[in-house]
């Protein structure tokens, strides 16, 4: 038999395996090209067990999201990856009217996303047909007729959307069956939607057939819009009223997608079965996708039968963009007042959860990622187009003009940037007002056992404070989130009355839509704060755009920049294609059963996950002939969701084997509070009860924060928390006199930095370690042998003898940290908004 194992699983950002296991050397021991398992080794490629003999070993599932060159260039599809989060982080429904308005929210959020795919298509004919084509090839004197530079154009932007469409869309490789495995008895769903430990979650079509036609029939429908427009406008007769067809066959689309609910059927609220709907909305896709085939072909055909001179602006194009943003504008109004609803009509259910694990933003996360999604599109589209326009200038032979009201979205840009930067003051005046308190809070964290100052010399002290005060930013994000969210509304609704009321860019709009929508002087005018405004919103654009294009060269060439680059997919990823078809695939059907069978493999039990094609996967059988007698998930930051589901998958018969270690995760700060139907706080108390589990953290960490303990305080000289098991009462803590460690029950605080002496001579403090580096800390090997049940005294809490090596001694319960009484510990407990 083997030893027992200590399998990490890294969080974000796609860790290296070297780092992950502190080792030069690695070889990959298990796994595919994507999902792979390393273990240490030496020069000579020997494997090098820990210390004590037991294995250790990195799963490794980076390769999902930055594997290849072509996923740097899903840097284009993070609005609609963050509108298909927004889908999952709705309120959980209960009643009969709150589930029909999370279905509302649902066919809201499609509409929005299908908009989103409308703004790219139009923004793709903006910088190709009309920039480009229109307005700079056609006026050069090029040997080419100017309506074959059109008809080539337009072909152009349709196949830049066709691409854009296919870039998320690659193979996974393996499918797995997850309903082969059987009920779990843990993380089911409720009120009609599934949950983590339900099939319905990962089972379903990946390729979202359905959708994807549908959205991609709406891009080409938006280029063939304008094909016609420019042919009408050249006297055309026929496609003076045909070019309403795809207008007619836009809005068609849109009503099936509102319509057609979830596809894959993954987040109904009905548990009927919806095959039949699917078939007619399969059905209905390929008829679009054929009619919008056949509006593209006549509009490069009307196209080529007349002349077109390229005089003045594209005939469609100011209308087309005023169309969009009203659409858009619509969307996302009714979709925030949908989810104010649904909120409300929750917010019982809300109250009766502990305070640190309710809702962000009271209910309302799911209307913000969909309008800060939204934003990001706009602001990157705008930015591109400016940037296309900028070098087109520069290259001579004639002036381009973008549409007008694109100067309303860079005045809108303009208020937001000076917005930003005006909260970037209040906020730094607001940290140097409190730094003094933070470090002190630093101090009394650093003033343990029998020294009676800090453990660091001064000047650490205070760099502990900042990044203590720093961490806490993120209890602010929410709030951010909600300001931009109502800014950004109240902006564009004004652009939408601006364009609604018929006002072109030159024209000063009434009160109160004209302190909204700016407009720049006349040519040789007198430079107003309009002008300051719309030049600032061209700069931040113009910087959005380049710094898209930049960020995506950098991704197309490194590995390591994709890493970078490409942690909102590490995050968004992980839930299924739901709102948006072209995001790219989710890793989580395939990452959580290889690790679900990696760690059956180590126990020499059978998988309990099916290979959905039987030929793929002639190694799912395979047995380990020498097994572990107990493994030790260690898992960090995102891999902590992607451990608890995997958790939730293995056979019951092994759970009492396997112990979990999590450390930097968000289990509570980001996943219970963001998606509360699917990390409820009452799975977390189950997965406690269930599993031997240490939850470790660091009140540096800028990302993450304690898990299964909150309100730490200290009363009468003693630390006192909550727990996750009984939230009613405070429990006492217990202080490590040696490393500093607080433990709340199956929760320990780290110091960071692990303090030394004070003249640095025996232990080096070189950095603050923030969201990393948790294996590092000396009370790591503790933490295994607390979780393996290794340690008299239960899981380390302090109750029972003190134990040798374990740090207790006759200081074990006091003095108290700090020696203070009666204050709340600086934790990241606090709600936010």
């Amino acid at each position: 038999m083997a030893g027992w194992v200590e399998l990490r699983v890294h969080g974000v950002s796609g860790t290296p395996p070297g780092y992950m296991l502190g080792s030069a050397h690695t070889a990959q021991v298990a796994g595919d090209h994507r999902s792979r398992c390393f273990r240490p080794t030496d020069a000579q490629g020997r494997e090098v067990r820990a210390a004590d003999g037991h294995v250790l070993e990195a799963f490794h599932w980076g390769r999902w999201t930055s594997g290849s060159w072509s996923q740097g260039l899903w840097l284009l599809l993070i609005p609609f990856g963050i509108v298909n989060a927004a889908q999952f982080m709705l309120p959980p429904p209960g009643s009969r009217p709150t589930r029909r308005l999370h279905a509302l929210c649902g066919a809201l959020l499609r509409t929005v996303a299908l908009v989103l795919t409308g703004l790219f298509a139009l923004a793709a004919c903006l910088v190709v047909v009309d920039l480009a084509g229109w307005q700079w090839l056609a006026r050069r004197g090029l040997p080419v007729a100017d309506r074959l530079v059109l008809a080539a154009a337009l072909l152009v932007a349709a196949l830049l959307v066709v691409g854009l469409s296919r870039l998320g869309q690659v193979d996974t490789g393996r499918r797995y069956r997850f309903a082969s495995a059987g009920p779990r008895d843990l993380g089911h769903g409720a009120a009609g939607l599934p949950g983590l430990g339900d099939a319905a979650f990962f089972d379903g079509d990946p390729d979202s057939p359905a959708l994807r036609r549908l959205h991609r029939s709406a891009g080409l429908l938006v280029v063939a819009w304008l094909g016609l427009s420019v042919a009408a406008d050249a006297g055309v007769a026929w496609a003076l009223w045909w070019r309403w067809c795809p207008a007619v066959l836009l809005a068609l689309v849109a009503l099936v997608v509102a319509a057609s609910g979830d596809p894959e059927r993954r987040t109904t609220v009905t548990g009927r079965d919806r095959s039949a709907a699917l078939r007619w909305t399969l059905v209905a896709a390929h008829v679009v996708r054929l009619l919008a085939v056949a509006a593209l072909v006549s509009a490069i055909v009307a196209v080529l039968s007349t002349d077109v001179d390229g005089a003045g602006r594209l005939p469609g194009m100011e209308t087309a963009v005023a169309v969009l943003t009203l659409a858009g504008t619509a969307a996302v109004t009714l979709l925030v007042v949908g989810v104010a609803l649904l909120a409300a009509a929750t917010a019982a259910a809300d109250r009766a959860v502990p305070a640190p694990f309710r809702r962000f933003a009271r209910g309302m996360s799911a209307a913000l990622a969909t309008a800060i999604g939204c934003y990001l599109g706009v602001g990157s589209t705008a930015g591109l187009t400016l940037g296309a326009a900028w070098l087109l200038d520069r290259l001579g032979g004639t002036d381009v003009a973008v549409p007008a009201l694109l100067q309303r979205f860079s005045y809108a840009w303009g208020v937001t940037a000076v917005v930003f930067a005006a909260a970037g003051v209040v906020t730094w005046a607001l940290l140097r007002r409190r730094r003094e308190s933070f470090r002190a809070r630093a101090a009394a964290a650093m003033t343990f056992g029998d020294l009676p100052g800090p453990r660091l010399p001064a000047a650490w002290v205070w760099r502990v404070g900042r990044a203590m005060q720093l961490a806490r930013l993120k209890n602010a994000v929410p709030l951010a989130l909600a300001s931009w969210t109502v800014l950004g509304l109240v902006l564009a609704v004004a652009i939408g009355a601006a364009s609604w009321a018929g006002r072109g860019a030159g024209e000063e709009p009434a009160f109160p839509v004209s302190v909204l929508t700016g407009v720049a002087s006349p040519p040789g005018g007198a430079i107003t704060g309009d002008d300051v405004v719309i030049g600032l919103g061209q700069l931040t654009l113009l910087a959005i755009g380049l710094g898209t294009v930049l960020l995506a060269r950098g991704a197309l060439r490194s590995e390591g920049a994709r890493r970078g680059l490409n942690v909102v997919w590490d995050v968004v990823a992980f839930w299924p294609r739901s709102v948006h078809p072209f995001v790219p695939p989710p890793y989580a059907s395939e990452v959580v059963p290889a690790l679900v069978r990696r760690i059956c493999w180590h126990l020499g039990v059978p998988d309990p996950l099916q290979d959905a094609d039987p030929d793929g996967g002639a190694q799912a059988g395979a047995v380990n002939p020498a097994p572990a007698p107990e493994v030790v998930v260690a898992a960090h930051s995102q891999g902590s969701l992607i451990s608890l589901v995997a958790l939730l998958w293995l056979p019951e018969q092994v759970r009492d084997r396997v112990r979990w270690v999590t450390f930097g995760s968000q289990l509570r700060q980001q996943f219970a509070r963001g998606f509360p139907h699917y990390v409820p706080v009452e799975l977390l108390r189950d997965m406690a009860g269930a599993f031997r589990w240490v939850s470790l953290y660091r009140d540096t960490d800028p990302v993450a924060g304690p898990v299964t303990s909150w309100d730490h305080t200290r009363e009468g000289g003693r630390l006192l928390s909550r727990r996750i098991d009984d939230p009613s009462a405070l429990r006492p803590d217990w202080l490590d006199p040696c490393t500093g460690r607080r433990v709340c029950g199956d929760e320990w605080r780290l110091l960071d930095p692990v303090p030394g002496d004070l003249g640095l001579q025996t232990r080096a403090v070189t950095r603050i370690g923030g969201h990393g580096g948790y294996w590092t800390d000396p009370d790591w090997p503790l933490a295994l042998a607390v979780v393996r049940g290794r340690v008299p005294g239960g899981r380390g809490t302090g109750d029972g003898p003190p134990v040798e090596g374990d740090g207790r001694g006759a200081a074990a319960h006091g003095p108290a940290e700090g020696g203070a009484a009666g204050r709340r510990e600086p934790d990241d407990t606090r709600r936010g908004t």
